[in-house]
């Protein structure tokens, strides 16, 4: 038996691709697009994570990318992706596999749908290099490693999508630091925050490279999937292509671990202990810069900002794990 149309059922009903659905942000998000009422269709390389009646499960391998049956949709939120750029750089043939291969791969069996969706896509604000600019708008990205190139090219290939009609619109939200996804424990989580709320709370000393008074823009992901659905919902308003997303508050690492210490400290009654190290020879230099969003284009255009202060989202985290772990 085929996947549905929407003119089968009940055609009222929205209809989501979700690729990544099992990752960081996408095992956020599908429960959130579930509990509004969507069908979703999530693209995965690790099936079982929702038994959802309207969830359905397509298997995709990304280091082998082939065709798969899609069903007709009304939007693509595409968030998979290789996340690390020491991988990329170690083999940018499997990088490029990851990303670009299957992305395309993933967009030319929608075309065969005929349903033209909106696409979606999650970047980074790391794209713009080693200084973020003062105005994004009229700013373009300059990539200063591999991971970087992939995201861009297929937001590239997203646009030329949107030209030969096979997508309506191409959105691409680029975010700060993402953290708060506390119900993942299958050791997958690449986020250094999240990571250190981890290790604090199993007793593992923390560790932070250079001085640590480097800057970010750290985000809670009930904002960020707030962004991807407020994205979808003003598709029509939005004046841009492409979009920063964050706090605009910069905090330097140094200060974040201090919260981190200190939360762990008055919730799970640990003493997390604090070590510097220099950088790695082989570092890039994008880690030592300070990246945060410094306007909010977005937030003028739809009305959204993020909610969560950086210490209520670390306290909500380690209270979280905390708790759960303890029960085990």
């Amino acid at each position: 038996m085929g996947l549905p149309t929407l003119d089968e059922n009940n055609s009222s009903i929205k209809r989501a691709l979700v690729t990544g659905s099992s990752g960081n942000i996408g095992s956020t998000l599908v429960p959130r697009l579930l509990a509004e009422g969507w069908e979703v269709f999530g693209v995965t390389s690790r099936p079982g994570i929702s038994s959802h009646p309207l969830f359905h499960e397509i298997y995709f391998n990304w280091h082998a990318p082939k065709k798969i049956l899609v069903p007709q949709i009304d939007v693509i939120f595409h968030l998979a992706s290789q996340n690390s750029a020491y991988e990329a750089r170690e083999n940018v043939v499997k990088n490029v596999t990851n990303t670009l291969l299957s992305f395309v791969t993933i967009i030319e069996s929608v075309k065969e749908s005929g349903s033209r969706p909106v696409l979606i896509q999650t970047g980074s604000i790391s794209e713009y290099g080693l200084e973020m600019p003062a105005s994004t708008d009229t700013s373009y990205p300059n990539p200063q490693t591999f991971y970087e190139c992939s995201k861009l090219t297929t937001q590239v290939y997203g646009d030329q999508y949107v030209r030969e009609n096979i997508v309506s619109q191409n959105f691409v939200l680029r975010l700060s630091n993402v953290y708060g996804n506390n119900q993942r424990t299958d050791g997958a989580q690449r986020g250094f925050l999240d990571r250190c709320i981890r290790l604090g709370i199993s007793g593992q000393p923390l560790t932070y490279f250079g001085t640590g008074n480097y800057v970010r823009d750290y985000i809670h992901i009930q904002d960020v999937i707030n962004a991807l659905l407020t994205c979808y919902e003003y598709r029509r308003k939005l004046e841009h292509r492409s979009y920063d997303i964050g706090t605009n508050v910069a905090t330097s690492v140094f200060e974040m671990l201090q919260i981190v210490i200190r939360e762990i400290d008055d919730i799970a009654k640990i003493r997390t202990k604090l070590y510097q190290k220099d950088f790695p020879a082989n570092s890039y230099d994008i880690e030592k810069r300070n990246g945060f969003v410094r306007q909010t284009t977005f937030g003028y255009e739809t009305g959204w900002k993020a909610k969560i202060t950086l210490s209520e989202g670390i306290r909500e985290s380690v209270y979280s794990i905390f708790t759960r772990d303890s029960k085990i």
